[in-house]
């Protein structure tokens, strides 16, 4: 039996038995095959693969998009045509959340032409709202890496569209995104045409609590995992720039030091992010950069906490509570 028989054998085992550690191992040892190539055989071989029931329904189909986005340059142009269309077919059939991202990932990342343009668009009419949401992130990149500017401008209407969805998930996906493009552009990312950076200059991120709330709900109901020990209060506070008036939401989360004890001693490791960046620990030495100028504005943090620490709220044990229908 050669390598490709053994691969292709411990990926179908994998499925089958649902196991997820079991596939991206086997995932890992295809990357090997298409070192000099994607011959043929293998590519069938993948879209079958990625089409049969077992593989639609499985928590871990995205290790076999990941296949595709890690060895995009070894396609050729056929292949990357025919994965288009197995995608704008295909894309709302699956259940697993990387799956929808890695997608997502490889039409604003590898493609971003207008041929994903198209795609993604088409994928905008997705009835059902999980799969939807991940479309912005798709129109996130190709505005901020496709070097085109009327593909920008063309991804940058979708995404704004978006933000008027009738789902509050894509709603919020939306802003998320257009936060990311604001910031990309604000803070000095080269441009040909930084009017792409005034379409977006007066829109201001929000946070939406009860999104929060579910969102948090679907993700720690699907992987079984019990509420944050570190992630037990959080709260936002909206500041506004000194030089431009900028409004920003700074979000921040609280640790309790001491589990059972009154509410005066929990305020121990704030955190903070802004435009929905990673969570970083507090440090007062940190400026957070204007979206319109692009300036980094140190606030007065022991103000913005003592606001954050009057308004925080405790979030919700979710394993605790019964599910409710979405």
């Amino acid at each position: 039996m050669n390598k490709f028989e053994t691969t292709r054998a411990s990926i179908n085992r994998a499925i089958r038995a649902r196991d997820k550690s079991a596939l991206q191992n086997a995932c890992f040892d295809f990357d090997h095959l298409v070192w000099h190539g994607f011959k043929p055989n293998l590519f069938r071989f993948l879209l079958k693969t990625l089409s049969t029931p077992e593989c639609l329904q499985l928590q871990g189909a995205s290790y076999l998009f990941s296949i595709f986005q890690m060895n995009w340059r070894r396609l050729s142009r056929s292949q990357k045509a025919s994965l288009l269309e197995f995608i704008r077919a295909n894309f709302a059939r699956y259940r697993d959340r990387m799956a929808w991202f890695t997608i997502s990932e490889l039409l604003g990342e590898q493609y971003r032409d207008f041929n994903a343009f198209k795609v993604l668009c088409a994928l905008r009419g997705t009835k059902q709202r999980l799969p939807r949401s991940f479309v912005p992130h798709g129109f996130e990149h190709l505005i901020r890496e496709s070097g085109d500017i009327a593909l920008s401008r063309a991804a940058l209407g979708q995404l704004l569209e978006m933000t008027n969805d009738k789902s509050e998930r894509v709603r919020y996906e939306a802003e998320v995104s257009l936060a990311r493009v604001k910031g990309h552009f604000a803070v000095g990312t080269p441009f040909r045409d930084k009017s792409v950076l005034e379409l977006v200059s007066q829109f201001r991120t929000s946070w939406s609590y009860d999104w929060k709330v579910e969102f948090a709900r679907e993700i720690w109901r699907e992987y079984g995992i019990s509420r944050s020990f570190s992630d037990k209060y959080f709260s936002t506070v909206r500041w506004k720039t000194p030089c431009c008036e900028f409004a920003i939401d700074i979000n921040f989360k609280f640790s309790e030091r001491y589990p059972k004890r009154r509410a005066a001693s929990w305020f121990a490791r704030p955190e903070v992010s802004w435009l929905r960046s990673k969570w970083q620990e507090l440090d007062g030495r940190i400026g957070i950069p204007c979206g319109e100028c692009g300036a980094r504005r140190r606030p007065d943090w022991r103000t913005l906490l003592k606001l954050a620490r009057q308004g925080a709220r405790e979030i919700p044990d979710f394993s605790k509570q019964s599910e409710r229908p979405s």
